[in-house]
């Protein structure tokens, strides 16, 4: 039986240490602390994983937020159940608010009574190009948008775009 000195193991552990861990026999290097970490604003902390808005904020749905990037998110200062007003997203940078039926509105969204059924929910703002469940959703380029037509613009001010999937089709309702 062979013996292995302190040192070896401790020289062992530091060159393992140096270059990141082994998993399914590959390298792979904790995001956050490797070469490209995310870019966290507003005293975010920057996790590995997936981002559980649910969890954090106790709520039922987010519509689609991101949840991560590059396999990285920022636990926020905000991401809290008790918090009204405040930042989050995956940078600490999209603003919220949190209504009395714990419905989150993103992105400059307020929250909005609905009598008729007595709750609440997201007014997504007209000076930006927000819609979705919590105001979370933009289009991701020119191509999302919809006419370019001056009456839509005007109402809107910005072109409408489709989420989820949707397609415009001009002229219909």
């Amino acid at each position: 039986m062979k013996l292995v000195s302190i040192s070896s193991l401790l020289l062992l552990l530091v060159i393992k240490n140096a270059l990141g861990n082994f998993e399914n026999g590959s390298l792979y290097t904790d995001g956050c602390q490797g070469d490209d970490p995310l870019a966290c604003s507003n005293l975010g902390i920057c996790k590995d994983g997936i981002k559980d808005y649910s969890t954090l904020f106790e709520v039922n749905n987010v519509g689609q937020m991101d949840f991560e990037k590059r396999g990285m998110y920022c636990l926020c200062p905000d991401d809290k159940p008790n918090i009204v007003f405040g930042l989050s997203g995956l940078h600490c940078t999209t603003e919220f608010e949190r209504c009395d039926n714990d419905q989150l509105c993103f992105n400059g969204g307020y929250c909005e009574a609905d009598s008729a059924y007595d709750t609440f929910h997201c007014a997504c703002p007209m000076d930006k190009a927000y819609a979705g469940f919590a105001c979370e959703s933009t289009p991701k380029d020119r191509s999302g948008f919809c006419s370019d037509d001056d009456v839509f613009t005007s109402i809107a001010g910005y072109p409408w775009f489709c989420v989820n999937g949707g397609t415009c089709n001009d002229g219909e309702t």
